[in-house]
């Protein structure tokens, strides 16, 4: 188990969970991901989005090497992309957008920038868990 950061960002998409109850996460990256399941993630290379929405509602600018919690979902926009959860784990995923949902981008329009890149650290630890 590791401790996250009190600087981490808690994304908007996490709402739902307390913020004194997101404490650890395992590095154990073998568990296929579903949507809903939080993450721990760094930003390793920007794209479209620069900001993430916080649970708070506040807009941070974010820069490579920040880490923030990320909930795994799809996105269906045809204006923008689509994107899926993965069906098996992987150390990279993308932002579909601010909010902070991730996944696999399937498609996206030509003059959208591609997604940022995340490197996933691992997967949220609830205290029953531990």
């Amino acid at each position: 188990m590791k401790k996250i950061k009190s600087s981490c960002i808690i994304s908007s998409a996490a709402f739902s969970v307390k913020r004194s109850v997101i404490k650890q996460y395992s590095s154990f990256k073998q568990k296929c991901p579903a949507v809903g399941d939080l993450v721990v993630g760094e930003v390793i290379e920007l794209g479209c989005h620069n900001t993430i929405e916080s649970k708070l509602g506040r807009i941070h600018t974010i820069n490579v090497g920040k880490q923030v919690v990320f909930v795994f979902g799809s996105r269906y926009a045809p204006d923008q992309c689509e994107g899926v959860v993965p069906d098996s784990p992987q150390e990279f995923v993308e932002l579909f957008h601010q909010g902070g949902v991730i996944g696999n981008v399937k498609t996206k329009i030509n003059c959208l920038v591609s997604q940022q890149k995340l490197k996933f650290w691992g997967m949220f630890v609830t205290m029953k868990e531990r």
